[in-house]
């Protein structure tokens, strides 16, 4: 992941050199050769990206095991967003492209995604034995758990690919034009795509 950028990325410590806490960034005890990478010797390793992640398409493991090693806490952005069209998504995209810094997008094939939102949204034990039922629950007209601006897990099982790359409002029919729009978006936003069924 080699890319070319104006300055140094100066002496920031590794995301992966700390957590953050309720008072604030917190660096780990342990030893700063064994959480963050050494420096590429040979080529140049950008000084920041950009990860565009869904849930439950293996972020958090991207984020925590391949990211926060290589990059410092400011310069990795994090980016959930429900479009892509919405304008702190073009924001945090801009800063990127103003850097130089690649973007990279995790997506993960679509049922197995939606299976583990299955069992990681059930809240009563008997949802666990009426998939229909939870599945009508989460793809009623908005606004609904997810899409109610209540929950930071939201659930989206129509289309979330398509609607989010798209850049269309998630009360828009999904159609072939979104679905088009999706597709160009994945070369013309994206630098790489992390395909979780591809991780070993």
């Amino acid at each position: 992941m080699a890319a070319s950028e104006d300055g140094a990325c100066g002496n920031s410590l590794c995301a992966g050199a700390g957590r953050a806490t309720l008072k604030g960034w917190v660096q780990h005890e342990q030893n700063l050769t064994t959480a963050c990478a050494p420096p590429a010797a040979k080529c140049k390793r950008s000084c920041g990206v950009l990860f565009q992640y869904f849930k439950l398409a293996a972020g958090f493991l991207i984020g925590k095991r391949l990211l926060n090693p290589l990059f410092a806490t400011d310069n990795l952005l994090w980016l959930e967003t429900f479009s892509l069209a919405h304008p702190s998504s073009r924001q945090t995209y801009a800063v990127a492209k103003e850097h130089n810094w690649p973007r990279l997008v995790g997506l993960r094939y679509p049922m197995d995604r939606l299976i583990s939102q299955f069992f990681a949204t059930c809240e009563e034990r008997d949802e666990y034995e009426n998939l229909d039922g939870w599945i009508t629950r989460h793809t009623g007209k908005t606004p609904r758990r997810g899409n109610d601006g209540s929950y930071k897990l939201w659930v989206e099982l129509e289309n979330q690919y398509t609607k989010v790359l798209s850049g269309s409002a998630h009360t828009t029919v999904i159609g072939e034009a979104e679905f088009e729009a999706a597709k160009a978006a994945l070369t013309s936003e994206f630098d790489y795509w992390i395909i979780t069924e591809w991780i070993r």
